[in-house]
């Protein structure tokens, strides 16, 4: 998905038009934006090492806390939509409160989320203005954009590629670290798009585990009176299953992350434009990719949920 020179200036208005939209609504697609687009404009600004510009990081400390209290909002919206396919477990009392809490937790997330918003959305508007000058660039100063972010690629890639053997402990750190690189690969001019692609294969595979594990985690403490309960059950199965997936599609990508970088340069030659704005994630599913299994990080452990 690699982008031209205006790439990064039409972040920022992005996000500024996700803030609008979730004050107005608070609807899971303007939540959803406004969560990918904060994550797509802090890493932006980490690749391009600008954050300890004085604009960058007022806009960094306005931004990163809106991000969050969005994810609490979309977290809830996805954990929705898994439990709602749960109708087979055979416990309909368990199900329907589990239902309701998610559902009680979602609605004073977006009263926190869109209180911050109101509250921060003109001083967000002003540093994303005075921010704009730090994120356009043309000719040498692009070139120096683009060999900055290259870099920090390179860096990230070489953590993925040194990372210790996968466990439930360090697997949702991995994502984001994965995650990380395609965003910044995402602000690369040539950057394949097929590389990226992978990467959205793993952090997909990925974060089904950890929306089933934190399902689970919720699950327990609403359903506490039932721990017999079909429905936690069916939950604890898929966590399982959910899990050995996401080793399989990791370690497939185990020793891939730096040969996908490696033919990039300060002066690639630019690809077609692709459409970088990822899909809201359906309530309740990811697409995942069958992948050849790693043997350094095939896991030893009980992959059941503690």
């Amino acid at each position: 998905m690699p982008l031209d020179k205006d790439a990064l200036p039409q972040s920022l208005r992005r996000f500024g038009k996700s803030l609008k939209r979730v004050l107005r609504s608070g609807a899971p697609e303007d939540v959803h934006q406004l969560r990918t687009r904060s994550r797509r404009l802090e890493a932006a600004v980490r690749a391009l090492r600008i954050e300890d510009e004085p604009p960058a990081r007022r806009l960094l400390q306005t931004v990163t806390p809106l991000r969050r209290k969005a994810g609490k909002v979309r977290d809830m919206d996805v954990l929705i939509g898994l439990a709602s396919h749960l109708v087979a477990a055979g416990d309909d009392d368990a199900l329907v409160r589990l239902l309701e809490g998610l559902a009680e937790r979602r609605r004073k997330a977006v009263r926190r989320l869109q209180s911050s918003v109101a509250e921060d959305i003109k001083r967000a508007q002003r540093q994303l203005e005075r921010c704009r000058p730090l994120f356009q660039a043309d000719g040498v100063a692009f070139a120096e954009q683009q060999s900055k972010a290259i870099s920090t690629a390179f860096q990230i890639s070489e953590e993925l590629e040194s990372w210790p053997r996968l466990t439930r402990t360090n697997l949702h750190l991995y994502r984001l670290k994965v995650k990380a690189l395609r965003y910044t690969a995402e602000i690369i001019e040539g950057s394949d798009a097929g590389f990226i692609g992978s990467l959205i294969r793993v952090t997909d595979a990925i974060g089904e585990w950890h929306d089933w594990s934190e399902l689970h985690s919720i699950a327990i403490g609403i359903l506490k009176d039932s721990p017999q309960s079909g429905v936690l059950r069916a939950i604890r199965s898929t966590v399982t299953e959910k899990f050995r997936a996401a080793l399989v599609v990791a370690g497939a990508m185990q020793g891939q992350y730096q040969i996908g970088l490696a033919h990039l340069s300060p002066m690639s030659s630019p690809k077609p434009r692709l459409n970088r704005e990822a899909p809201a994630r359906q309530q309740g599913s990811r697409t995942e990719t069958p992948a050849r299994r790693n043997s350094a990080f095939n896991s030893r452990e009980s992959v059941t949920p503690k």
